[in-house]
């Protein structure tokens, strides 16, 4: 029997409350709420992004279905083709001059509004309870890497273009390339969805971005699993195994395209194995959506062919192979093949047409011999050169013992390790699927995976590169531990399942560098961001110069420096691989002189000038220093150049920043 509370009662609560209130104002002066409000924006930024996803994703989703949402694999699918076309969007805006950040937050505010109805009519249902190991590794690694998310990453990549070139497509409305920069040439999906994080909050809100396309992966090797017949443990097994993979804990933290290679793929495959081996008869537009997530993928990043697009397209072909036995009509398997490669070319198409008519060449700067009679001649070896400085050097030979381990014991590249778990339990998947029970979805999926792994063995064996093809292997193993640990009990149960707790553990740690713990640590305001990043950064420390001692109309060449994130002027960039600009420069110009009077007529008022990054250029060329292609008098023009022809307007570290002179200085010839 309840009693109404008292006069004192409340008045009690409400002494509580005034109390709780005195002790919040006077404690922010002892230490602010700052860690608090920072994550609550995180938090709110990406269920903000989320819902707009769903605003775009559930008309796919029900165009190609022809259901609502219900399952948790339609919710899945349709966040991630709502992500895609978000992309799409942003793409859109950017052909005809309106990516701007007002219409970008528009179009996610109007989106979110649409997904928001879209869960008010139909939201998930609640999600089965996972095992405790999986569940302990999930929520440890979402906690870790969602709180480093709101610390700006020194990731080389990230300043050097999967952020930097969007902030410029933002400054000026359109989708920009650099002539001289061959990474401006590249497809970025994840770039133009982190428009929408520059929009808004800013740099911790568009890596939280990267994030969520690895929840999202994560969440496709559940619903993988499930497809090919595991139960609700042997799928959470499955997003635990990519979760604790280190690579991918890693650059989840980061702004960078792997994981959402990752997400689109995973989700393409797993729509082509939900509708094979006996699945829901599906028509083209449901093939189409899957083509177009495998065509998203691939406009992440180029390694999405092998990761993504050939797996998928293996599965299908598989698929239409085991009707062709079956004689079961193969002609409706071709217009599924058919309806699910036009979605592959739709998605790619933008990327394509933009290069072919800038180029020549619709990949540039990749194969450029082959699109050699449409290359203007000079710029082949260019584009050549440049080409294997960004994929890196095709393994071969000693490296394939090195490659069969999936370079566990070798890793090369940020983000290099995937941890133990892999070599141990792929065999495992492998002998359930010779000795156990396997449907024809298993079996296409494993095919899948291993073209994927081969395909990656062909190119610059970096984990991350990996991550896309080990998140449709996790589904596999997932459902093989499943299996394995049901077959077993007693010791030998607990022996095994504290063997693969103790991997899954140790695959973690890792994923722990440094750089994540001090992130945190920023985050909670024990460390300061901007130290970070001038550690990492070379030319950090130089921003205060250039955005406020440089007049607003100033036109920046950087020198041995091919990153211009944050740099509030219209700059010249160049990337690593090829002949520096001033060389070109020298070898056209009789003078010092002469070369100043050339860079102000093109417009370039000052020089950003990078040595520690530019010896680094040198190392990475293998040559012996950053000018090393000039010869000795295009050198001597350079020295006049830099002595007598430049005003030194500021300098951090090692970045100088100098005026190009209207009036060289005479500069004495060099001793003979």
């Amino acid at each position: 029997m309840s009693r109404e509370p008292s006069r004192a009662f409340h008045l009690g609560i409400g002494l509580f409350i005034l109390l709780a209130g005195a002790v919040a104002w006077r404690y922010n002066g002892v230490e602010g709420p700052h860690a608090l409000a920072l994550v609550a924006a995180l938090a709110g930024w990406l269920g903000l992004f989320s819902a707009a996803a769903l605003g775009v994703g559930a008309p796919l989703w029900r165009w190609a279905s022809g259901e609502p949402l219900g399952s948790s694999a339609s919710w899945s699918v349709a966040a991630t083709a709502g992500a895609a076309g978000l992309a799409a969007i942003a793409g859109a805006l950017g052909s005809v001059g309106l990516l701007r950040p007002l219409v970008l937050l528009v179009v996610l505010l109007v989106a979110a509004t649409s997904g928001l109805i879209a869960l008010a009519r139909s939201g998930p249902a609640a999600p089965p309870r996972p095992p405790p190991v999986p569940a302990l590794v999930l929520a440890f690694v979402a906690v870790a890497t969602f709180l480093a998310v709101a610390t700006p990453s020194p990731f080389y990549d990230q300043v050097h273009y999967h952020l930097a070139f969007p902030e410029r497509w933002l400054r000026s409305g359109t989708i920009e390339v650099f002539p001289r920069h061959s990474y401006s040439y590249l497809a970025a999906n994840m770039g133009l969805l982190y428009c929408y994080g520059l929009a808004g909050p800013g740099i911790w809100a568009a890596q939280a971005l990267h994030w969520w396309t690895g929840l999202v992966a994560a969440l496709a090797a559940f619903g993988i699993a499930r497809s090919i017949g595991a139960g609700p443990a042997g799928a959470f097994w499955a997003a635990a195994f990519v979760a604790a993979t280190p690579s991918f804990l890693l650059s989840s933290t980061w702004a960078a395209s792997d994981l959402g290679v990752a997400a689109f793929g995973a989700a393409g495959c797993l729509m082509v194995l939900a509708a094979t081996g006996g699945g829901p008869r599906r028509g083209p537009a449901w093939y189409t959506l899957a083509g177009l997530l495998g065509g998203a993928a691939f406009g992440c990043k180029y390694v999405g062919a092998t990761a993504a697009i050939v797996p998928a397209g293996l599965i299908l072909a598989g698929a239409l192979a085991a009707d062709w036995r079956a004689r079961a009509g193969a002609a409706a398997g071709i217009q599924r093949l058919l309806a699910w490669g036009a979605g592959v070319v739709v998605a790619l198409l933008p990327w394509a047409a933009r290069n072919a008519w800038l180029t020549g060449n619709p990949i540039h700067p990749f194969l450029p011999g082959l699109f050699a009679r449409f290359v203007p001649a000079g710029e082949v070896e260019t584009a050549a050169r440049a080409a294997a400085g960004i994929a890196g050097e095709a393994h071969a030979g000693g490296e394939w013992l090195a490659a069969l381990s999936l370079r566990t014991f070798d890793a090369v590249g940020a983000a290099g390790w995937i941890g133990p778990l892999w070599i141990t339990l792929l065999p495992l998947w492998a002998a359930r699927l010779l000795f156990g029970r396997r449907s024809p979805r298993s079996v296409l999926l494993a095919l899948g995976v291993l073209a994927g792994i081969f395909g990656w063995t062909r190119f610059h064996q970096l984990g991350r590169y990996l991550l896309p093809v080990l998140v449709l292997a996790a589904a596999g193993i997932g459902a093989a531990w499943e299996q394995v640990l049901a077959a077993t009990g007693g010791m030998l149960r607990r022996a095994i399942l504290a063997l693969v707790t103790f991997l899954l553990l140790w695959s973690v740690q890792g994923g722990l560098s440094e750089e994540l713990f001090t992130r945190v640590a920023c985050t909670f305001g024990r460390s300061d961001p901007r130290r970070l990043l001038e550690r990492y950064v070379t030319y950090w420390p130089a921003l205060p110069i250039v955005n406020e001692q440089l007049p607003e109309d100033a036109r920046l060449l950087l020198v041995g420096e091919p990153r211009a994130f944050r740099l509030e002027r219209d700059v010249v960039v160049e990337d690593p691989f090829r002949e520096p600009y001033l060389v070109e420069l020298a070898e056209q110009s009789a003078s010092g002189p002469e070369i100043a009077a050339t860079l102000r007529r093109r417009g370039i008022t000052h020089l950003l000038v990078n040595q520690a990054e530019a010896a680094r250029i040198g190392k990475l060329r293998r040559v012996d220093a950053y000018f090393a292609d000039a010869g000795p008098q295009e050198l001597e023009r350079l020295g006049a150049f830099f002595d007598g022809c430049l005003e030194l307007v500021g300098e951090a570290g090692a970045v100088r920043v100098s005026r190009v002179a209207e009036v060289c200085r005479p500069v004495p010839p060099p001793a003979r």
